[in-house]
């Protein structure tokens, strides 16, 4: 991860980059000439500095970059005791090292950091810009381990440095260790209170804690008290981030409204998000909001025409298609969206397979059970899963089904699929009556909720 010198230390240095008035481009050849008759005069080196720095703007060549250091170099040397020559030697000397990956390079800026630490800046530590140097991948566990490591240290060089515990809170929450990704955002959250980002990777972790915590149980419901504090933090990286292209916290927190079920905020913010920068993952945002909210005419409408370069949106695409006709009971269109889910190659989720089984046979008017039947092997199932695919094959009874709906995620399932299945044999009466116990069973993330809630504006 990358992070800029400290804004203490950025306000020695001018917006080019040394904060001295420039000589013109003709004169590089002058300086040579002048340093050659008077090489121990600092001010000398640093003026040729702020030219090869010109150049560098220009070039962005990595030359014209160590030019530059070198010529710091030697005016460090004639006076290491100067503020401002040891900032920028840091500064250029960072640069470099990040942009070479050059640990040898590294080491020149052992004794400007000692000295600028002593001076009370806040400075970016010698072990975070080593882990610079090195990979980082979070499905290594070495690599992350490494990069803990280097950011700890960097603490201890420099404790005051708060993007250290965003890297930290940003790797724990990679590695799926929650509880020390939500601590290092509350340390970093501390140190530096007008941050935007610890607060948007707080709600993040929160989150995922849930999600992993839950994921053997199927039954993935926030509490109240998980809810408010995730927005909470949402709202608080919304209010101190400045930029209305950054978008990330809000599709977050028109997630989280949704799984409170309240869809008319989810929308709003949804909808914030992508007037602030609509684009591909926006629009797909605001449609999934819109479906969810049950007001799937405003889907289809974002939807039309809608040809997304993403693979990943286009899949999501797909499958939003897929449900929206199937609330709407066109069965025929369904099923067509959803073999093209299907044949992406794409889809593990079982439930997938089976409303696109629910749509076929809906379609055809007869029993098709040999999707089902032949899941491919990347589907993950459970008991659960197990009990509602028999159920569905006709094999089990709709009192089996509910005895074996053990909590409210299942028995959301449970009385839709009945539900579902009344609909289907025209019995209106018994399938509004198990629609009304999916929404009383409150798992407003859950498509059976927003199905029921949706079916029972139609009958």
């Amino acid at each position: 991860m990358k992070f800029k010198l400290s804004i203490i230390a950025l306000l020695l240095v001018s917006n080019t980059l040394f904060g001295f008035s420039l000589f013109d481009r003709e004169e590089i050849a002058t300086l040579k000439e002048k340093i050659e008759m008077n090489y121990n005069d600092p001010s000398l080196h640093i003026a040729l500095a702020q030219e090869y720095d010109k150049d560098f703007k220009k070039s962005r060549s990595i030359g014209d970059l160590e030019k530059v250091f070198d010529e710091l170099q030697i005016a460090y040397g004639l006076k290491p005791d100067d503020l401002q020559i040891v900032v920028m030697n840091y500064q250029v000397g960072v640069m470099l090292v990040k942009w070479k990956r050059d640990e040898v390079l590294l080491n020149k800026l052992h004794p400007l950091f000692d000295f600028l630490i002593n001076a009370n800046l806040n400075v970016e530590p010698i072990s975070a810009i080593r882990s610079s140097t090195r990979k980082y991948d979070p499905k290594d566990k070495e690599s992350a381990k490494e990069h803990i490591n280097l950011f700890k240290l960097a603490l201890k060089e420099n404790n005051r440095y708060f993007p250290a515990y965003l890297a930290l809170a940003s790797i724990y929450n990679d590695t799926n260790k929650y509880d020390l990704s939500i601590h290092m955002a509350n340390m970093g959250i501390k140190l530096e209170p007008k941050f935007d980002k610890f607060y948007l990777l707080k709600a993040q972790s929160m989150m995922n804690k849930i999600e992993k915590k839950d994921s053997n149980s199927e039954c993935r419901i926030y509490n109240d008290n998980d809810n408010k504090e995730i927005v909470k933090n949402l709202k608080k990286a919304i209010e101190l981030n400045k930029n209305p292209n950054d978008i990330e916290a809000k599709m977050e927190l028109s997630t989280t409204y949704n799984r409170m079920g309240k869809n008319k905020l989810s929308v709003f913010i949804a909808k914030q998000a992508y007037d602030n920068n609509p684009n591909e993952l926006t629009k797909m945002n605001l449609i999934v909001n819109y479906t969810e909210a049950t007001q799937i005419d405003k889907s289809l409408e974002l939807l039309k025409d809608f040809s997304p370069k993403n693979e990943f949106i286009e899949i999501q695409k797909m499958y939003e298609l897929a449900q929206i006709y199937y609330l709407k009971e066109d069965w025929k269109n369904s099923t067509e969206y959803f073999e093209d889910l299907i044949d992406t190659g794409n889809v593990t989720n079982f439930y997938t397979y089976l409303y696109y089984t629910i749509a076929l046979n809906a379609n055809k008017k007869e029993k098709d059970f040999s999707t089902l039947d032949n899941l491919p092997q990347k589907v993950k199932m459970t008991k659960w899963k197990e009990t509602v695919k028999t159920y569905i094959q006709n094999n089990i009874s709709d009192e089996i089904l509910l005895s074996k709906a053990t909590d409210k995620c299942k028995k959301t399932e449970a009385f839709f699929l009945i539900g579902q299945n009344k609909l289907l044999d025209n019995n209106i009466p018994e399938a509004r009556e198990l629609f009304k116990k999916v929404l009383k069973e409150e798992a407003y993330s859950y498509k059976e909720y927003i199905a029921a809630k949706y079916l029972l504006t139609k009958y």
